[in-house]
């Protein structure tokens, strides 16, 4: 009795080893990284065209049913086979998106770009089907347009630009004419008519001497900054605050009209 006990618990130790060996092996199997599979060779019909320093890549889609997961589409400068995972990948898809641009390296001339596919197996492993390798071989035109192209658009940029700073300038200049009469009426506004009269004739006088005098355009605009400095200086004064504003005001306007005359150009119409 104690015999046959001892074969049958040698029995069940062998066939635990033996089953712990199984699965073991199994588990390898399922465990297997993609990278150790071998590449299965699928005909996408991929085709790439350089535009602009890009290339643009399409190609057909792959079955439905075949656990299809993404696409992977690699590219390399060195590798003339590139393969998912080792090499760059540039684009990554659904099953019904077909095309995609990707910049190029423009420091090589040699440009490497193929499709993979990754399936998911029943087992949970995954495979790739990758399709043939597209060579393309560039040159410096081949950059230099897209170059040209982002220096266009810096100009129209520029060019945008100013137009709109021209346009912002013109919007101020016309506020600043508006603000400039609304400013004139309300200042105009604090004083009565017949001061008003009087302080209009003393600026004219005032004009008048100095012109009396052969004063030029340039110097009478000059005197009327310096008399517009002192008028400043007494603007403090709550007694004199409405007409000093309004002289102000007035003389501003004066200077423009000898700071904006001909000049020299006048002479010209003399002794006609």
């Amino acid at each position: 009795m104690k015999s046959l006990l001892a074969i049958v618990l040698l029995s069940l130790v062998s066939f635990s080893y033996t089953f712990a060996g199984e699965e073991a092996i199994t588990g390898e199997n399922k465990s297997k990284s993609m990278e150790d599979r071998e590449v299965i060779m699928y005909d996408f019909d991929l085709e790439v065209e350089i535009e602009n320093g890009k290339a643009v890549a399409t190609w057909d889609d792959f079955p439905a049913n075949k656990g299809f997961e993404w696409y992977k589409l690699v590219y390399s400068t060195s590798n003339t086979n590139p393969v998912y995972p080792h090499d760059k990948t540039v684009f990554i898809g659904e099953r019904l998106q077909l095309t995609n641009t990707f910049k190029l390296d423009s420091s090589s001339n040699n440009h490497y770009v193929r499709l993979c596919a990754v399936i998911l197996n029943d087992d949970y492993s995954k495979d790739r089907y990758c399709g043939e390798t597209q060579h393309l071989i560039t040159s410096e035109s081949d950059f230099h347009t897209e170059e040209i192209n982002k220096d266009h658009s810096k100009k129209v940029e520029v060019k945008k630009t100013e137009t709109k700073t021209e346009a912002k300038k013109e919007i101020k200049k016309e506020y600043k004419s508006e603000n400039k009469s609304d400013t004139k009426m309300k200042v105009s506004s604090n004083l009565n008519t017949a001061l008003k009269t009087r302080i209009n004739v003393l600026l004219e006088n005032f004009i008048d001497r100095l012109e009396a005098r052969g004063d030029s355009d340039e110097k009478i605009a000059a005197t009327i900054d310096l008399v517009i400095e002192r008028l400043e200086k007494l603007s403090g004064n709550v007694t004199y605050n409405k007409i000093v504003d309004y002289m102000i005001l007035a003389l501003t306007e004066l200077k423009e009209e000898y700071s904006n005359s001909l000049g020299d150009i006048e002479s010209v119409f003399d002794g006609f």
